[in-house]
């Protein structure tokens, strides 16, 4: 018996019919000159490179974006209708503090107003102080870095020492904090605070050591934690070296 086998389009396929049996095989389509571009591509192929390309572009403009690596913290929105986060917010928003941001090629630093010397740190230190908790840009740098030139002042000692009462509270606020960020530059407050007013800080350890205590599982803080215990109790003399060791039994003080 002879066989023979025919070729058409439709799917491969075999089937016998008494003697005989016919095969089925698919032969490709082939594709329609709308969708090929002059260089044998398709246009979908030259679709998704053009987005790939575009997609690319972005993703390298925001990885090297020149202010980033100054600007860490997200800049706070200007026009923003919501209130302001805190005091120093709002009155810097207003004007009222006496400093501003100079944007420099290699680091920030402030041009202030009125000189150092001349400020009257009543009220102004104490909304410094409240601006360490801000989170955003460019409240960060100015809160932190205002806090630290006022307690640099050769005469900061006599005009911090009265407003402890009030500027104690609103550290021990900022070290209660959950945000890693915000209690780290807490600490740094709270150890130029402690360089300036030394043994009159003695009394206030007591409460703001508990919070130091609590942030000991911040891995990334315990250096600065450390650092912070160890200016106290240098600058707090005998009696501060007593409360911590009530406060934080576990805490050596090595004096040389």
């Amino acid at each position: 018996a002879s066989r023979s086998s025919v070729s058409t389009a439709s799917p491969s396929s075999s089937f016998r019919d008494g003697r005989r049996s016919y095969t089925h095989t698919r032969t490709a389509a082939k594709p329609k000159p709308s969708s090929m571009t002059r260089n044998g591509s398709s246009s979908s192929m030259s679709v998704s490179s053009s987005t790939s390309r575009s997609s690319s572009r972005k993703t390298k403009a925001k990885a090297y974006r020149p202010s980033k690596k100054f600007d860490k913290d997200r800049a706070g929105n200007p026009f923003a209708k919501k209130g302001a986060k805190t005091n120093f917010a709002y009155i810097y928003q207003c004007g009222h503090v006496p400093c501003r941001i100079c944007h420099g090629s290699v680091k920030h630093r402030l041009q202030w107003d009125v000189p150092v010397e001349n400020l009257d740190y009543d009220p102004l230190l104490l909304h410094l102080c409240e601006g360490l908790t801000e989170t955003k840009h460019p409240y960060v740098f100015i809160a932190s870095m205002a806090f630290k030139e006022l307690l640099e002042e050769k005469d900061a000692a006599t005009k911090t020492i009265p407003l402890l009462t009030r500027l104690v509270p609103i550290m021990r606020n900022a070290l209660r904090n959950s945000d890693t960020a915000v209690f780290a530059r807490a600490l740094d407050g709270l150890q130029q605070l402690s360089h300036v007013v030394g043994p009159e800080l003695d009394k206030y350890l007591t409460t703001m050591l508990v919070q130091v205590n609590r942030k000991g599982r911040f891995r990334q803080c315990k250096g600065k934690i450390n650092e912070t215990v160890e200016a106290l109790a240098r600058n707090g003399g005998d009696v501060a070296r007593k409360v911590i060791k009530q406060k934080i039994p576990t805490f050596s003080i090595i004096m040389w």
